[in-house]
């Protein structure tokens, strides 16, 4: 089954509110303790959040909520109505890489 544009699904008008989460894999840490390697991985969780602010800015959104656990990350994003432009996509690629 084919699934629709987003231009179909959301109204570029609006502002939207999404909650996105991401999971690992069984035994894979993205922060704290790993018990059985010994390994500390905190340092991953500055390190994702100042990604995330840095594309929230540049995709125009705002970062409502925040939530890092050991094996999930959740956000809570809103498009910003006000702050709304076209972006050419070699400036995107530009500035993301």
């Amino acid at each position: 089954m084919v699934r629709l544009a987003r231009s179909e699904v959301f109204d570029p008008h609006e502002v939207v509110v999404g909650h996105l989460y991401n999971r690992t894999c069984r035994r894979c840490f993205l922060m704290g303790n790993d018990q059985v390697s010994g390994k500390n991985f905190d340092h991953r969780k500055i390190w994702i959040e100042k990604y995330l602010q840095q594309f929230a800015e540049f995709f125009s959104l705002d970062l409502l909520t925040e939530k890092c656990r050991r094996q999930t990350i959740h956000w809570t994003l809103s498009s910003k109505k006000t702050t709304l432009w076209v972006v050419p996509l070699s400036l995107c690629a530009h500035l993301v890489y």
